[in-house]
């Protein structure tokens, strides 16, 4: 009897990744999803080549798991809230060990006990993923959660200063503050104060390379300041592998806030959370939102929140494993890159003294390959195997002749710009302040140029995507969604991007 042949679709592009975080979510996504919830994803698959990363599902499994979760969260409401519970405590679990890594030396450690620490790794990376992830699934490619709401503001009597994105936006918003924003708050306190100081302000303006040796010696306070700031958030920015953020980069962002309206902004951000919960309640009064609409609004608000959160964690916990595979690499002669390529049992097997992993092989795993999981049961392909797979997966292409896309207003906004495509770190260079940052979706490598950018366009994302979440606490205009930014628009283009309606259009 012939095999069925699995329709694979394109869900997800990024770069700067590897093989390791994914193969931790997809056992996750099936072996936890079937304990927590009763079913899993079916058919999973990730491919990187040189640390550019697809990731492709069979649209049917995805979209049945898709409703399945939207509908246990829309009715179960005790069932969502210890969801939430659960992922907060495996959260800070996680949390707790990354802590515990990296506040050790593990060179003291010997191959039982580095061991045991990979697997105690293995199985909270685990557990967060099994309680989190599945709020996404229904809230990336299928949008469960934003048609839900959308197609029901557009049935209220919005005020005339409102459009339905704009009231969703703002109802889904959550008044707690990610890292990322935390961040950027202390940097706006930091260049207030320079701005506040003629002998600062008159060493802000130097160079990087000289503003760190004169800070030093001839304001010692204020660049200690600095310096706890970054031994405070230097990872949050890390994302798969890195790098690092360094005093060089926090100075140069500190002496661009310091030379526009710090202080004004800052104020503004803090009015912004301050108030959003009063706006919030303003809102449904007005608008009469019933009770099951309600629910939906804070499942979107909560686990939107708890996914901006959880990933921020994620990103220190990859900075964590970072320094396992540096002392792992350390006694098998592997760079950290070749061991984010390694498995978990083939980790713990060369710990033990079992059969080794070849260079070559993990060379060939870098250069290209994909991990395949059906029913549970997990392939690695590379070479010829992975590229025969990889054709198979089918993407969205786009329609000739389009000039105007649409998406999801993530934050209002109107403005113009020039189109800067980052499917990469090597696009990063030629970024300019103002441009409009147009790619198939954000990461956290991508907040410094986030920060620059006049407004952002995705393809893909939903509410709770990175963009999203970002852009509202920056307050930066954003359209999420699009499908064929990345395809329609070039370098250089000018384009009219109208944030608060979803439309981005060519001017030229």
């Amino acid at each position: 009897m012939q095999k069925k042949r699995l329709n694979w679709f394109l869900i997800n592009e990024n770069y700067g990744a590897n093989l390791y975080p994914f193969a931790i979510h997809f056992d996750a996504d099936y072996h936890g999803f079937k304990k927590a919830f009763g079913r899993g994803m079916e058919y999973q698959a990730v491919g990187t080549e040189n640390g550019f990363l697809r990731q492709a599902y069979v649209v049917e499994d995805y979209d049945r798991f898709a409703q399945f979760i939207f509908d246990r969260m829309s009715t179960d409401k005790g069932f969502t809230r210890r969801m939430l519970r659960n992922i907060y405590r495996a959260i800070e679990k996680m949390h707790e060990l990354d802590r515990r890594i990296l506040s050790q030396d593990l060179q003291r450690l010997n191959n039982a006990a580095l061991g045991r620490l990979f697997l105690d790794f293995y199985k909270r990376y685990w557990t967060v993923s099994t309680w989190s992830v599945p709020f996404s699934f229904s809230e990336y490619r299928t949008l469960l959660w934003t048609t839900a709401l959308t197609s029901y503001f557009q049935a209220l009597k919005i005020p005339k200063q409102y459009t339905s994105l704009e009231v969703y936006q703002l109802l889904t918003s959550h008044w707690r503050k990610t890292y990322t924003a935390r961040e950027h708050e202390r940097a706006l306190h930091l260049a207030a104060e320079v701005r506040g100081s003629q002998k600062l302000s008159r060493l802000f303006r130097l160079p990087v390379n000289l503003l760190k040796r004169h800070l030093k010696k001839e304001h010692k306070r204020f660049f200690e300041k600095v310096v706890r700031h970054v031994s405070q958030y230097e990872w949050i920015n890390f994302n798969f592998e890195g790098p690092l953020l360094h005093l060089d980069y926090f100075l140069a962002a500190i002496k661009d806030a310091a030379a526009k309206n710090p202080k004004r902004e800052l104020q503004s951000m803090q009015r912004s959370f301050r108030t959003l919960r009063s706006r919030q309640r303003s809102m449904v009064s007005a608008l009469h939102v019933d009770a099951y609409h309600r629910w939906i609004i804070w499942i979107v608000r909560e686990f939107g929140f708890q996914k901006a959160y959880r990933k921020d964690i994620e990103y220190y916990s990859n900075f964590a494993y970072e320094a396992l595979l540096r002392e792992f690499g350390r006694r098998f002669s592997i760079t950290v890159t070749q061991g984010h390529y390694l498995l978990l049992n083939e980790v713990l097997g060369m710990l033990d003294k079992e059969k080794r992993v070849s260079e070559h092989q993990l060379n060939q795993r870098i250069t290209f390959n994909f991990y395949v999981v059906t029913h549970g049961k997990a392939r690695l392909l590379v070479g010829v195997a992975a590229r025969k797979f990889a054709k198979g997966i089918k993407s969205a292409s786009a329609p000739k002749g389009l000039k105007k896309l649409t998406g999801q207003c993530a934050c209002r906004g109107h403005v113009r710009g020039v189109v800067k495509i980052i499917n990469g770190k090597s696009d990063y260079a030629s970024f300019r302040d103002g441009d409009i940052l147009v790619s198939w979706a954000t990461n956290p490598n991508m907040i410094p140029l986030m920060k620059r950018a006049a407004a952002i366009v995705t393809d893909e994302g939903g509410v709770t995507c990175h963009a999203a979440i970002v852009s509202r606490e920056l307050n930066i205009p954003c359209i999420i969604g699009t499908r064929f930014a990345t395809k329609v628009f070039k370098n250089g283009q000018r384009v009219d991007v109208d944030a608060t309606r979803g439309i981005v259009k060519k001017l030229s």
